[in-house]
């Protein structure tokens, strides 16, 4: 027993091919101790042990002759010769989680105070709660949440599914939405749902076998919904970002076509009559927003441009593609409306690469409000969509679903707004 718990205290991990003579300390599960016995080096290398981990151990008197020896801790239920010196098998082959018994044993005190001090019981003393909770963290005990759902038939998890998570919007999307989690007591579990419908599903599937509590989704299409109703049968779901007004499923977006129209009104306010377009795709929001820009300029006598999009994700690097094809071409147009703000970064990209200069021949309005448009040297002029409003409502929208019971939906359109920067001028 000394000698493996001093095994376990030295925990360097040394390469066995640098061995000469190794000592082996082997437990041996009929005579219910460990064995300590000397071995050549080619017996290990040879694979007739499934498994050891390699410390040094330094003057043990049952290793007189041997002191700073290479010393291996065997186990039988495990893997392979491990000959790797960075590889902690040590650390992998007693893998073992810290229990409240094991906690209770160090403490000095019976489970049930143990149990109890960690639920904050006022049947225990603020210093002994410290103590114990001190020495839970040094032990690195945690808990078995897995046990304690079994129990409550709860899991506290949300489920989290957006498209790509490299993009700006879903970033933060992402992020307030764990905040919101968070103070009302539950962690998110965040999936790409990216490159099409099948993962899409398949992260869906993953989440409700996992057993979360409820799924946040911003879908990849329009008709997402539909193929994931079976899912949405089992466990409270709510969809975030795309515009679901005409499909029997919660959602909580924003009002996209006012918010182009907002966008055009605002470029027609500084005296621009020549206004493109940039970016329309199929998906539902993208049609709103094209739509609001077509309905502004119907209402104020312009003729409107577009520019379609044949990527199926905004980013800057698409933004950036498109934009230096469309500037190889005569300008026209004395400003650009950008269906996105990652969009309007691959417009900026190109435009300096091209020697246009932003905004005084040409004005830039992006759509999002993204963080990086607020940088200095961006300073995009953009429609807010408010990511932290959305993100809080989804969260509460859904805790509602799982907490109370919640039936039926709720469609919550969010009211945009615009965002004045320097990226337009007269």
């Amino acid at each position: 027993k000394e000698i493996s718990a001093g095994i376990r205290r030295r925990s360097a991990v040394l390469d066995v091919k640098r061995a000469e003579n190794v000592c082996v300390l082997r437990e041996d599960p009929d005579q219910r101790k460990d064995r300590m016995s000397v071995l050549p080096k080619s017996q290990i290398l040879s694979g007739k042990f499934r498994e050891i981990s390699l410390t040094r151990i330094q003057k043990f008197d049952i290793l007189k002759k041997q002191e700073n020896a290479n010393v291996f801790y065997f186990f039988e239920k495990c893997g392979n010769v491990c000959e790797n010196p960075d590889f902690d098998a040590e650390r992998r082959c007693e893998m073992k989680s810290v229990t409240l018994k094991d906690v209770a044993r160090a403490a000095g005190v019976s489970y049930s105070t143990v149990s109890r001090a960690l639920s904050d019981s006022p049947q225990i003393g603020q210093e002994t709660r410290e103590r114990i909770r001190r020495l839970c963290d040094e032990m690195g005990y945690t808990k078995n949440y897995i046990a304690r759902s079994m129990v409550m038939k709860k899991t506290d998890l949300i489920g989290l599914v957006v498209p790509s998570i490299d993009n700006h919007y879903m970033s933060e999307l992402a992020y307030y939405a764990e905040v919101r989690a968070q103070a009302r007591g539950y962690n998110i579990m965040l999936c790409n749902s990216a490159p099409d419908l099948r993962q899409e599903r398949t992260v869906v599937q993953l989440l409700v076998n996992r057993q979360v509590d409820g799924i946040l989704i911003v879908p990849q299409e329009h008709h997402s919904c539909e193929d994931l109703k079976p899912y949405a049968d089992q466990v409270p779901m709510v969809f975030l970002s795309e515009d679901l007004r005409d499909q029997p499923q919660s959602c909580v977006t924003t009002d996209n076509a006012r918010g182009a129209y907002l966008g055009v009104e605002y470029l027609y306010s500084l005296g621009h009559r020549d206004i493109l377009y940039f970016g329309r795709r199929r998906a539902v929001t993208h049609q709103l927003r094209a739509e609001g820009y077509l309905q502004a300029c119907r209402d104020m006598g312009l003729t409107p441009r577009v520019v379609d999009s044949s990527f199926s994700r905004s980013s800057p690097e698409g933004g950036y593609e498109m934009a230096k094809e469309l500037f190889r071409k005569p300008i026209d147009y004395t400003a650009i409306f950008a269906s996105t703000d990652s969009n309007a970064l691959g417009i900026m990209r190109a435009a300096d690469e091209m020697g246009i200069q932003i905004p005084e021949q040409l004005s830039l309005m992006g759509f999002d409000n993204i963080s990086a448009s607020a940088l200095s040297r961006i300073d995009l002029t953009t429609v807010e969509q408010s990511k932290r409003e959305m993100a809080t409502q989804a969260v509460d929208i859904l805790l509602n679903k799982i907490e109370r019971g919640t039936r039926g939906y709720v469609h919550q359109i969010l009211m945009p707004s615009l965002i004045k920067r320097g990226s337009c001028r007269m």
